[in-house]
């Protein structure tokens, strides 16, 4: 926090699930961290489902401070994972949810070629769905004039459940030029397009 030129952190996240350590433990310190002012709030994240449903129950039970959000990898290439089971619990227990891996390590910004090999394993038709999804992307940002990874930004922006977006970038170029998907406006037509080329179901 020196460090930081701060006397508190807004949000301190348990960025991935101990095995070894038991959550009334971890729950206690983060309600610790909240009661003294060093922390406002607290997040997880990479938690599988029953996991962030024990911590809930436990925070309840115990009057201790909650997980007010989730951080998810999550883009219009990687939709199952946070899809499948994530997406309603965080929207049965108002959690924020914090997508990363937004741009899909580079993937969605079109720098690659589309058949570069996935980083992992992936069902057969995973390739061939993954070429779909850039060839539409790729027509939208033609047609408005904007970057493939404006458009991958604003397809998450427009996800009503995502609170807030975590981006990486290179250089000052790729931040301005993510920037300006706050600006980029999809029709609703777009985003359907969108949507069902990448839908995994």
């Amino acid at each position: 926090m020196r460090r930081l030129q701060t006397d508190y952190i807004d949000l301190y996240q348990a960025q991935w699930f101990d095995p070894k350590t038991p959550v009334e433990e971890t729950l206690r310190a983060f309600d610790d961290l909240v009661s003294q002012g060093k922390v406002r709030y607290v997040g997880a994240c990479n938690f599988p489902a029953w996991r962030v449903i024990r911590a809930l129950w436990c925070s309840d039970v115990h009057h201790w401070v909650r997980f007010e959000c989730l951080q998810v990898h999550y883009n219009i290439v990687h939709r199952e994972e946070y899809e499948r089971e994530l997406q309603e619990l965080c929207r049965e227990y108002a959690l924020g949810v914090i997508a990363y891996g937004s741009l899909g390590g580079g993937l969605l910004t079109g720098k690659y070629e589309e058949r570069t090999p996935l980083r992992r394993p992936a069902r057969p038709h995973s390739a061939e769905r993954r070429n779909q999804i850039m060839e539409q992307m790729r027509a939208l940002a033609q047609a408005h004039g904007s970057s493939m990874a404006q458009v991958a930004l604003r397809w998450l922006l427009e996800r009503a459940d995502i609170t807030s977006v975590i981006v990486s970038v290179s250089g000052v170029d790729e931040l301005v030029d993510v920037l300006h998907a706050t600006e980029l406006t999809l029709a609703p037509d777009e985003l359907e397009i969108l949507n069902e080329v990448s839908t995994w179901q």
